[in-house]
C-alpha cells in the first residue's frame, strides 16, 4: 500500500520514474557544448574498408583482379590459398564488386596460355 502511494506522489501516468542529472532542466543562460558528431567509416568490415583504401573508391560493376602474393601483401591471413579470401569475395560482391583472387598456379596457368597464343 505504501508502494502504491508513493508511485501515485512520485510518477507519471501510474509508474515510478526516477529523475537523473542527464534529465534534469537546463536553466536559462545555462552553456552546453555541442557534441561533435562522430563520423562512421564508410565501410563496418575493416577489410572492406582496406580493400577501398588500397584501390580506390569502390564502384558498382568494378572488378579487381590482384594475385594471390599482393592480396597476401595487403591483406595477410593465416592461410596461404586464394580460398581464404572467399569470404572478403562474397562480402565485396554484394558491394556490385567483383574480386579475383587468382592462386600461384592460376597465375602461371595464365601465363603459359600467354606464351602458347604468342607463338602461334
Amino acid at each position: 500500500m505504501l508502494t502504491e502511494f508513493l508511485n501515485r506522489l512520485f510518477s507519471f501516468n501510474g509508474k515510478l520514474e526516477l529523475k537523473t542529472p542527464a534529465y534534469q532542466d537546463v536553466l536559462a543562460g545555462d552553456v552546453k557544448e555541442v557534441e561533435q558528431p562522430v563520423i562512421k567509416p564508410k565501410y563496418d568490415d575493416p577489410e572492406i574498408a582496406i580493400i577501398d583504401k588500397y584501390f580506390g573508391p569502390l564502384t558498382d560493376g568494378m572488378i579487381i583482379e590482384v594475385s594471390l602474393e599482393d592480396m597476401r601483401a595487403i591483406l595477410p591471413k593465416s592461410r596461404r590459398k586464394s580460398d581464404a579470401y572467399k569470404g572478403l569475395v562474397n562480402r565485396i560482391k554484394a558491394l556490385g564488386v567483383q574480386l579475383r583472387v587468382a592462386s600461384h598456379y592460376e597465375s602461371k596457368l595464365n601465363v603459359c596460355k600467354e606464351r602458347k597464343d604468342k607463338s602461334k
